[in-house]
């Protein structure tokens, strides 16, 4: 359309001011956030009242310290939930520090290695024992939650069933690795690794690590506590400072 002039833009400006909503509007669009969804709507609630601010302040935007503290508060669906959540965490965790400590550990050997090699990592060892526990507690309690999930992640994760030894462990990570990039779109894409002949594999240039530390208390995904603490913050529900956040 034409320019509707400095008169129209000043009020649509000044009605529709994102930086700035009413009361009514900050009302209905936490409802529509908080009210379709129970559990949804439950988190909120505790995250904005005047303790669970202070919990997640105090937690310093790591979820898994926060979810500790909240789950004693909160009905026994969202009790389920965050079982679940910490499960499966501790699933993603062994998988994921076993893999950067494989990754910085080739980028310091700068030659090609074997999987027996990688299988002397402490993080590789500590999965090899430690992942079929964790692949079935998780399983279990996301069948609770959710079947459809539960099945994905006995299909994506098998493997563990399979696993012998710390060597064997590195073999079954790097092909699932292997697997997941194949099977991002369009085409595909490759591994962070290349495999030689002999079967020993090398990190590719843009993959090295400098560092590595493993973060048994961190988690590895994200389960929307800053989403909601910033939409909240944003529609006035948040009444504690915020800087350290």
């Amino acid at each position: 359309m034409r320019d509707p002039g400095g008169p129209v833009r000043g009020l649509i400006t000044s009605h529709l001011n994102p930086h700035e909503p009413g009361s009514q509007e900050r009302d209905a669009l936490w409802a529509a956030l908080t009210h379709n969804d129970a559990l949804r709507g439950e988190y909120a609630m505790h995250l904005t009242s005047p303790s669970g601010q202070d919990a997640w302040l105090a937690a310093g935007g790591s979820e898994a310290v926060y979810q500790a503290w909240l789950a004693p508060h909160t009905s026994t669906s969202m009790q389920q939930l965050l079982k679940t959540i910490r499960l499966f965490e501790r699933l993603a965790r062994l998988l994921t520090d076993s893999f950067d400590e494989a990754r910085f550990r080739m980028t310091q050997e700068r030659t090609p290695v074997d999987t027996a090699w990688l299988g002397e990592g402490e993080m590789l060892k500590l999965a090899a024992k430690g992942c079929l526990s964790a692949y079935r507690d998780a399983v279990h309690e996301l069948g609770k939650v959710d079947p459809g999930l539960r099945m994905r992640a006995e299909r994506a994760f098998a493997w563990v069933g399979e696993v012998a030894s710390p060597a064997s462990f590195a073999a079954h990570l790097l092909e699932h690795h292997r697997k997941i990039q194949r099977a991002k779109p369009p085409n595909g894409k490759r591994a962070w690794f290349d495999t030689f002949g002999d079967g020993r594999v090398a990190i590719r240039p843009a993959y090295t690590v400098a560092e590595f530390a493993p973060r048994p208390d961190t988690y590895v995904q994200a389960y929307r506590t800053n989403p909601i603490w910033s939409f909240a913050r944003d529609l006035g529900r948040v009444s504690r400072p915020t800087e350290s956040v």
